[in-house]
């Protein structure tokens, strides 16, 4: 059914949605392959038609940050056992369950000094800690 949305124009909004509801039925059935691909699909689309007011749930964000992440590790081997992998996978764990501000900040700091970030890496930090802010997501000091 979504895909058929998809094909749709006008329909982009429906048919993420209709791949987020899929996703969950792929997870009741134990079919984390195909929930991931169906919760990476609804992203894309959710991000395409610039509506990330529908991915404020937590929950869907972390799940989506944790397939994106798993994603990078089936494609590159070598990122799955490297710094910057777990330096992502600490990101998402601040962000989404110590909701530390002081800790996002020092993990910041610590992984920097190891390796130096460039600029775009601290432009999408930045992206980040704005979308924490314009949430009104409530980081403890």
């Amino acid at each position: 059914m979504a895909k058929i949305m998809e094909s749709q124009e006008g329909l982009m909004d429906q048919s993420a949605e209709a791949y987020r509801r899929a996703s969950t039925f792929y997870k009741a059935a134990n079919d984390s392959q195909q929930a991931n691909i169906c919760i990476l699909k609804s992203a894309s689309m959710y991000s395409i038609q610039e509506s990330l007011s529908m991915l404020a749930d937590e929950k869907m964000q972390k799940d989506e940050a944790k397939s994106m992440l798993k994603d990078w590790m089936r494609r590159d081997p070598i990122f799955h056992r490297s710094k910057e992998r777990c330096f992502v996978d600490n990101l998402i764990r601040i962000r989404y369950e110590t909701k530390s501000m002081h800790e996002f900040a020092d993990h910041l700091f610590f992984f920097d000094s190891a390796e130096k970030l460039n600029l775009w890496e601290l432009t999408m930090l930045g992206r980040i800690k704005d979308m924490t802010v314009a949430n009104d997501v409530q980081l403890s000091p």
